[in-house]
């Protein structure tokens, strides 16, 4: 309670500095993991265009009666594995980086907290469930991370 309190205030009273720091702290968090997944994201989709393009060609072997069909069943198997793959990671990596530009709005979201609970004397279980979003227990029980809500 004392230090949601704390710095509830400290976010009210100096809300500017406030905003500064926790975007700074966020952005030398989220800046090299943003740039790599912004290069394997890249990385995923020239692939992915690469594997549509081999498929076409391998389609045409099998026309051309280049292949047999057995092997085009293996191979069409092996890309459209890997296609499938890229995808769902290009999709994870979308939403990771989305979830980079949504701390600019989680710090927005705890002013206006701060402000909604600036006198309280006390801690409520709604107070409680609007400011932390997930307590995150590691193995041997002790607490290893929590993180505002938005």
């Amino acid at each position: 309670m004392e230090t949601i309190r704390a710095v509830s205030t400290y976010a009210i009273s100096n809300r500017e500095e406030f905003e500064k720091k926790l975007r700074a702290e966020s952005k030398l968090r989220q800046a090299e993991a943003a740039k790599e997944t912004k290069r394997k994201l890249n990385r995923d989709l020239k692939r992915i265009s690469e594997l549509d393009t081999i498929i076409k060609k391998l389609y045409e072997s099998l026309a051309l009666g280049k292949i047999t069909d057995e092997r085009f069943d293996s191979l069409i198997k092996e890309y459209e594995d890997e296609q499938n793959n890229l995808w769902e990671a290009a999709e994870e990596a979308k939403r990771l980086l989305s979830s980079f530009e949504e701390d600019n709005e989680k710090v927005d979201s705890f002013v206006e907290l701060a402000q909604k609970y600036t006198d309280f004397t006390e801690l409520t279980t709604p107070m409680i469930n609007e400011f932390i979003e997930k307590i995150i227990v590691n193995e041997r029980g002790v607490l290893s991370a929590r993180q505002p809500r938005q």
